[in-house]
Parts: C-alpha cells; structure tokens; sequence
C-alpha cells in the first residue's frame, strides 16, 4: 500500500531529526533500482547507490537535496513483502526498548550499534512496526 498527499496549508512534519521526531524512513526491497526508479519518477527524489564489493548495500533517498531516508535491500532468505520502517529520532535506544516493553510493545530486530548511530525496531502493542535511532541527527 502507498499514501500519497498533496500539501495545501499545512505542508506536513515542521520538525524533523529532533528528538521524538521522525528522522528518517526506509523501504526495505528486494529491487533497490526498481524502486528508486519508480520513486524518483513518481516523486522526484534523487538515489544514491552505496556499493560495497560491487554489490549495492544501500541506496540513499534526497529530497530536496537533502536525506530523509533509503532502501535496504532485502535478502532472499526473507518471505515477508516489501516494505517501509520509519525511525524515530530518541535520546536513549535502550530506553526506548524498556519503555516499549513496559507499555505492551516488542523489540523485534537489535539493539544493534551502527557507525550511524544506535537502533533498534521496535512494535507497538498493536505489532505496527517502527524504529528507533540514537545519534547526532542532521538539521
């Protein structure tokens, strides 16, 4: 499924990458090029391929000239869809972790430390899927 929305007077999230905000969205794809074919096409985002070995490990969404997010490529030990995850930008991973716990919710993947940041993706009570992201942020 995808939403899309035509602004009018309320363009949409006026902060972003502060915490408790959201600060990044990714789609997670078997077909990262395919993708950012069709987003860029759809919505005119610029990609950005980052290639390791020769392979493309991730690819970075612009907007505006500015990231807001990008594609995992899924492996092909997955059976699950395609689909988004977005993070949150909080102070404390691991207490997000225990608070989401504490409130009904689930730590599905991590914690995991990155040279990004730490994160980890969380469910609501409801098994909604989103993540969490502790690190410096962009403005």
């Amino acid at each position: 499924m995808l939403c899309v929305w035509e602004p009018r007077a309320h363009v949409g999230a006026g902060r972003v990458n502060d915490v408790g905000c959201l600060g990044w969205n990714e789609l997670q794809t078997r077909d990262p090029e395919a993708a950012g074919e069709f987003y860029s096409r759809l919505v005119g985002w610029e990609t950005v391929p980052i290639e390791d070995d020769g392979r493309v490990v991730y690819t970075t969404i612009k907007n505006a000239g500015k990231q807001n997010g990008g594609f995992m490529p899924m492996t092909e030990q997955h059976d699950a869809p395609s689909f988004c995850i977005p993070y949150f930008t909080i102070s404390s991973r691991d207490a997000a972790m225990e608070k989401a716990r504490s409130l009904g919710g689930a730590v599905l993947v991590g914690p995991l430390d990155l040279p990004s940041g730490k994160i980890a993706v969380l469910s609501d009570p409801q098994g909604a899927a989103f993540a969490v992201f502790e690190s410096e942020t962009d403005e």
